[in-house]
């Protein structure tokens, strides 16, 4: 029908038309599945699960559940390892297992956020001080919310926007987001995102550290398994998500044979931890 010769009644008529099956075609559409809460299920599978003493003030839990997902956890005692930021001596990286068996780290995993260039060099994303050095500063990274601390032995988890770097600070990591907010909080309200591996850096209340790698959760599973008390979760008072997916990795030889999850990529930094 030419639309320029036709009448206004027949020009409504088509419109019309036009509404009613763009109407029809939307609720023929499939919906988006919802997706489903795994969170109870997690608690219960924590629940049931067992810290193993591997020594004194060290202990490891190792959970895997029918869904295909797997986490490996290890609670540390404060004052029962020494903690440090380490960078990889090659620009292009290092595997988290290389970085036990060159420096004598017990424990050790990928640390923060970085960019790759054409040739493979790495290069952080956010604040990296290690060893005393400041060697990357700070940034307005958008998922760089916190800086992890290394400071006298103990490890603190800060908002990015209210860190000063000073002397005192041996190490520290800008990475994000937090996964528990200061007060036990849960920073990942959003139940909705991808699942992937994930690893993460949680201080208790009691300054417990606890160093955990997971496949495949979502932020706000990992998130909730961290703040929830025990034996339910991991009773985080301040939580931080390391850098996740194909980086995420951990080596150690805590209780022998080395134990790891990932390590097969090569990343920029690390959080080791070593025998005082």
């Amino acid at each position: 029908m030419d639309l320029t010769r036709a009448g206004p009644q027949a020009v409504r008529a088509l419109a019309g038309i036009g509404i009613l099956l763009v109407l029809l075609a939307l609720s023929t559409w499939p919906a988006r599945p919802q997706q489903s809460d795994r969170t109870p299920g997690l608690a219960t599978a924590l629940e049931a699960a067992s810290w193993v003493a591997l020594r004194p003030g060290v202990s490891r839990l190792q959970l895997s559940v029918q869904s295909g997902i797997r986490l490996l956890a290890f609670r540390l005692d404060h004052g029962a390892l020494e903690p440090r930021i380490i960078v990889a001596d090659d620009r292009k990286g290092q595997r988290v297992a290389d970085i036990v068996a060159t420096t004598g780290a017990v424990l050790a995993i990928n640390g923060g956020y970085f960019d790759a260039a054409a040739d493979g060099t790495l290069t952080p994303t956010g604040l990296v001080i290690s060893r005393g050095q400041h060697l990357h500063p700070l940034t307005s990274c958008r998922a760089c919310s916190g800086v992890l601390v290394v400071s006298g032995g103990r490890i603190d988890i800060r908002w990015a926007n209210a860190f000063v770097p000073s002397a005192r600070v041996a190490s520290a990591l800008q990475v994000g987001p937090l996964l528990v907010e200061p007060g036990g909080r849960n920073g990942i309200n959003r139940q909705t995102g991808p699942k992937a591996a994930r690893s993460a850096v949680c201080v208790t209340p009691i300054a417990d550290i606890i160093v955990a790698v997971a496949s495949p959760l979502t932020l706000y599973e990992l998130a909730t398994l961290l703040r929830q008390p025990p034996p339910a979760g991991f009773g985080c008072d301040t939580a931080i998500n390391l850098d996740g997916g194909p980086s995420t990795s951990l080596a150690s030889t805590l209780s022998g044979p080395a134990v790891t999850f990932g390590a097969s990529s090569k990343v920029q930094n690390f959080l080791a931890f070593f025998a005082p």
